[in-house]
C-alpha cells in the first residue's frame, strides 16, 4: 500500500496545500515526529515546515551544536546548570534524558505556536503529550540500515562507543499503535511527506471544509 501511494507522490503533492496561509488556516493541530536514531526525524520536521508552513518548536539542548547547526536551529542550545535551573522553575512544558543530553520544550514556545506546531520527541513521552494537546497527530519514522546509520553518525562526528550505543537503541526502537503514521526507511523525503499529506493533511482539509 504504501508503494503505490509512494509512486504518486508527485500527484499527492500538487494540488494539496497551495500556500503558507492555507496550511495556517487547515493545520489546529500538533504533529510529532519520533523514530529511531539517524531516521530523519529533523529532516522530516524541515521539509513538512518549510513545504507546508508548519511551525516546528524549538526545544532546549544541552547537547554540543554539530557542524552546520546554529543556536535556534534545531535547538536553543543551554548549559547544563541552566537547564536544571529550568527544570526547577517549572519552565519546560516536558523535558526528557536522551543519551546523556537533557531537551526541553519551554512552555512559552508551545503557547507562542498553538494551536498548530511541529515537534520532534522520544517515543516515551508520545502518551503523555496525548494527555497533554488534544488533536496530536503521530508519525513514526523506522530506522534506516546499520550501514547508513553509521556513515551518517560519523559525519556528525558521533566515536565508535557512541555509534554502537546507539546501533542498539535504533533496534530497539519500535512503532506501535500510538502512531497515525509509519513510514519505512527505504523511502526518500519527498515520498515520506507524500505520505503524511494524503493521510493526514488532506483527511484534515476534509473535516476542515465539511465544518464550514
Amino acid at each position: 500500500m504504501l508503494k503505490k501511494i509512494c509512486n504518486k507522490s508527485k500527484e499527492v503533492i500538487s494540488g494539496d496545500v497551495k500556500s503558507k496561509d492555507e496550511a495556517f488556516n487547515l493545520l489546529y493541530s500538533r504533529f510529532i515526529i519520533c523514530g529511531g536514531y539517524c531516521a530523519g526525524k529533523t529532516s522530516l520536521r524541515n521539509l513538512m515546515e518549510n513545504k507546508l508552513g508548519i511551525p516546528k518548536l524549538i526545544d532546549d539542548s544541552t547537547r554540543k551544536m554539530r557542524k552546520g547547526e546554529t543556536e535556534g536551529s534545531p535547538y536553543h542550545f543551554i548549559s547544563r546548570d541552566k537547564f536544571k535551573k529550568n527544570i526547577t522553575s517549572g519552565i519546560y512544558h516536558e523535558w526528557v534524558q536522551f543519551n546523556g543530553n537533557y531537551y526541553g520544550v519551554p512552555k512559552k514556545e508551545v503557547f507562542r505556536l498553538k494551536p498548530w506546531s511541529l515537534d520532534t520527541l522520544t517515543k516515551s513521552y508520545l502518551s503523555e503529550y496525548k494527555n497533554k494537546v488534544p488533536k496530536i497527530f503521530g508519525i513514526f519514522l523506522e530506522s534506516p540500515s546499520d550501514k547508513i546509520i553509521i556513515a551518517r553518525a560519523k559525519s556528525r562526528g558521533d566515536d565508535n562507543e557512541k555509534i554502537k550505543s546507539r546501533l542498539l537503541k535504533a533496534k530497539a526502537e519500535k512503532s506501535d499503535s500510538r502512531f497515525n503514521l509509519i513510514l519505512p526507511a527505504d523511502l526518500d523525503l519527498e515520498k515520506k511527506l507524500a505520505i503524511v499529506i494524503k493521510h493526514i493533511i488532506k483527511p484534515i482539509k476534509k473535516q476542515s471544509m465539511s465544518n464550514k
